[in-house]
């Protein structure tokens, strides 16, 4: 079969990135077994939580935003049928206490750059180390004012 160069090279980037997570699990599965022969339950503890949160994310297929908003023209190819999108996104508890009224719209900037979303719904999935990772979901109500 002849494949495109380009979906060639996403593919063959998929398989690096599937072959470091292999990798990876293999680590963290190691170390793991290392802590329990070594009865080093506290480390053994402290990393089964960060897995924890990590599985969160991994039961959900909800997309994390960590490091901006969702672009403009991905919207309509991420919303659900009846118009929704959805997404996770990191805010530190400071923040949480620092911006009383304006929190939920803080998260909507923050997930979809701005605060026009209807039927928001707000869920905090997992906290670690002051950073709290929150699930919003809610309908674009500015797509048409573009």
């Amino acid at each position: 079969m002849n494949r495109n160069p380009e979906h060639q090279s996403a593919e063959l980037k998929y398989l690096e990135q599937l072959h470091k997570l292999d990798a990876y699990v293999r680590k963290v599965a190691d170390r793991l077994t290392e802590l329990w022969e070594q009865d080093d339950i506290a480390r053994l503890k402290y990393i089964t939580q960060k897995l924890e949160i990590v599985n969160s994310f991994l039961d959900d297929e909800t997309p994390m935003y960590l490091d901006g908003p969702i672009k403009r023209e991905d919207v309509s190819r991420l919303q659900d049928a009846s118009g929704f999108i959805r997404g996770i996104v990191a805010v530190s508890e400071s923040e949480l206490f620092e911006s009383n009224d304006t929190f939920f719209d803080m998260l909507a900037e923050r997930f979809y750059g701005s605060v026009l979303l209807t039927d928001t719904t707000y869920n905090i999935v997992a906290a670690q180390d002051g950073t709290l990772y929150v699930k919003i979901e809610g309908i674009p109500d500015d797509l048409d004012l573009e």
